[in-house]
Formats: C-alpha cells, structure tokens, sequence
C-alpha cells in the first residue's frame, strides 16, 4: 500500500483545494461595504427638526458660521443620503424657501 499524509485525507474530506478558496485574512478580496448605513428616516428626521427651528424663528436660530456650516456641509451630505434625489429636492427647496425668509430678515435687521 502506499503512504497517505494528512493532507491527502483532509483534502479527500473537505474537497480539493487550490488554495484560491481560502478568504484573505484581511478581507483585501471582498467587496468593501461603507462602516455605517445613514437610515434615511434619521434624515428626514433631521430635515424635520431643522425645518421647525427655522420656521420658529424670525431670524436664524444659529450664529453665522453654523449657518455657513450647515448650507456647505451638513445639508448637502443629508440631500445625498436620502435614497430619492426626486425627495431630497423637495428638502432643498424647503429648506431653501426658508433660508431665503430668515435672509431677508437678517437683512432687514441690518
């Protein structure tokens, strides 16, 4: 009879192996997946809040540079987390309608 190793009955029981089946130990073949899905109801939720503040208010309920940081940052990203572009335009034109409103206010206080 001849001589079997352990490798020849581990592979008769697992299946051959080609060594290509083997995961990369640091998942450098898998399909990078984002660390964190946004739930787009948070976003709405978020657009909801923003929305009430400002329509609250009779002049911007935040300092100048929020302000600014919310139209640059924060607003864009949320538009683009909601899965809908046709919904996230409809956020913006809110969101607009009543950022041009507490404008015209800051403007007039001025």
């Amino acid at each position: 009879m001849g001589s079997v190793n352990c490798r020849d009955r581990m592979g008769s029981l697992v299946g051959p192996s080609t060594g290509d089946d083997q995961p990369d130990l640091f998942g450098g073949n898998q399909p990078k997946q984002p660390a964190h899905q946004v739930n787009p109801q948070h976003v709405r939720n978020r657009f909801i809040d923003f929305l009430a503040q400002m329509t609250a208010a009779k002049t911007w309920p935040w300092d100048e540079d929020h302000v600014e940081t919310l139209r640059e940052r924060t607003w864009p990203y949320l538009y683009a987390k909601l899965p809908d572009a046709s919904e996230a335009l409809e956020w913006k034109a809110k969101i607009e309608a009543e950022a041009a409103r507490l404008d015209a206010a800051r403007a007039k206080a001025a």
